[in-house]
């Protein structure tokens, strides 16, 4: 659970256990990027809070999903993951959102909204929840991924999500007035992330958020990696199980593949993208 200056991490096991010390480190991580995203840039019902009334917000994919693309990315910058296993991570994490039911049927502003009734509650396991919803979790970090390579490609690599949220922090954190005597800056809302993600591509975003945050639609997959040289591929992995949902029957796997044509501008860009640059 993270908190403004510190975050408390309980792990069920010894470190010394692989497995579990990839776990960690995959907490901590994400955990890390809140003490800037959340803890001080905060959506706008997360700070000042009226305990009297319900704090729903439609901005948990940015504050959560994101961070959980930043959690992955830093593994990477960190020299922790290699390019392959970033991949692989990345494609895992658009495999449960394309072949989760509810993807067509629920929205990253849907799913944010109504968090208190996903998030491990106990109406998930008595009704059919987990197959007419999603994570904003996974669907932030799949939109975040798309947005990141959407802006590198359309700048030409001067910009990137990690200035979005660089001016995001400057914006409603270091230089805003406070909201409250007792907590430094103002929220967000989801229109002040897709201006400031619309000014920092020099280019208008508002149909982006119209289908694929407030809408249904897939995010430009293909478009996305192809600005910098990669390509994400598709495969079938039907279960032949006769007990098989009719989900898993349609169950798909996704892979991250590098460009080996791509020309050298475009290695230069996924190359910046990987390192932090």
């Amino acid at each position: 659970m993270e908190h403004l200056n510190s975050t408390q991490i309980i792990e069920s096991g010894a470190l010394s256990d692989a497995g579990m010390y990839e776990d960690a480190l995959d907490t901590v991580s994400h955990e890390f990027f809140h003490v800037w995203n959340v803890k001080r840039l905060r959506p706008i019902e997360l700070g000042p809070w009226d305990f009297t009334r319900p704090l729903n917000t439609r901005s948990l994919w940015i504050a959560e999903g994101i961070t959980n693309y930043y959690g992955h990315l830093m593994q990477r910058r960190a020299g922790l993951w290699t390019d392959e296993r970033l991949y692989r991570e990345l494609a895992m994490q658009i495999g449960v959102i394309e072949n989760a039911p509810g993807s067509r049927l629920m929205s990253a502003e849907e799913a944010s909204l109504l968090a208190p009734f996903l998030d491990g509650a106990p109406t998930r396991q008595q009704t059919n929840l987990g197959q007419t919803s999603i994570s904003y979790y996974d669907k932030g970090e799949v939109l975040g991924l798309t947005l990141d390579l959407l802006i590198r490609g359309k700048t030409g690599g001067r910009n990137s999500l990690d200035d979005v949220m660089r001016r995001m922090y400057e914006e409603f954190y270091r230089n805003s007035s406070n909201a409250t005597y007792y907590l430094r800056g103002r929220g967000y809302t989801v229109e002040d992330f897709a201006r400031v993600v619309s000014e920092t591509a020099g280019s208008d975003f508002t149909d982006f958020f119209a289908r694929h945050v407030r809408g249904v639609e897939p995010p430009p997959y293909d478009e996305a990696f192809a600005q910098l040289g990669l390509r994400l591929t598709k495969t079938s992995a039907a279960s032949s199980s006769s007990n098989a949902t009719p989900a898993a029957a349609r169950r798909s796997e996704y892979r991250i593949e590098e460009m080996k044509n791509a020309p050298v501008p475009i290695h230069e860009l996924r190359r910046r993208w990987l390192r932090g640059e």
